[in-house]
């Protein structure tokens, strides 16, 4: 229990790192480009949850089993599998909260990813390491 409470405490933190990087990632694009072809002024906002948030939770998830934990191996089909339920559940689910809701969205969506990753991620560590 305490692992997975560990674990959720680094998704959300490094998740919200990557997905302040890849909101800014985004927006440069957006602006480079100068025309709105992706969604608008929303489209650097979309890069950084489907992209950046699953990326920064698996990334978080792997520092606390390597770091406190000490696990031999990476779990790669656990970051493989965590990053794409992040991405289309947990990412896509909270583009859709934030057409819907509106800014109140970004306090409900880092939980969302992040719970989606860890899912995904489990369910590889299941599968590969003990």
């Amino acid at each position: 229990m305490r692992r997975i409470i560990y674990k959720i405490c680094a998704g959300l933190v490094i998740s919200v790192i990557g997905g302040l990087i890849f909101s800014l990632i985004g927006h440069a694009l957006s602006n480079a480009i100068e025309a709105p072809i992706y969604g608008g002024d929303k489209a650097g906002i979309v890069w950084g949850i489907v992209f950046g948030m699953p990326l920064g939770s698996v990334i978080g998830f792997l520092l606390i089993d390597k770091l406190l934990y000490h696990f031999p191996k990476n779990n790669m089909l656990g970051m493989i599998i965590g990053f794409l339920c992040g991405s289309v559940f947990g990412g896509v689910g909270g583009a859709f909260l934030l057409d819907l809701i509106g800014v109140k969205a970004i306090l409900i969506i880092p939980l969302l990813v992040v719970c989606f990753c860890l899912t995904g991620y489990q369910i590889g560590l299941k599968k590969g390491l003990p």
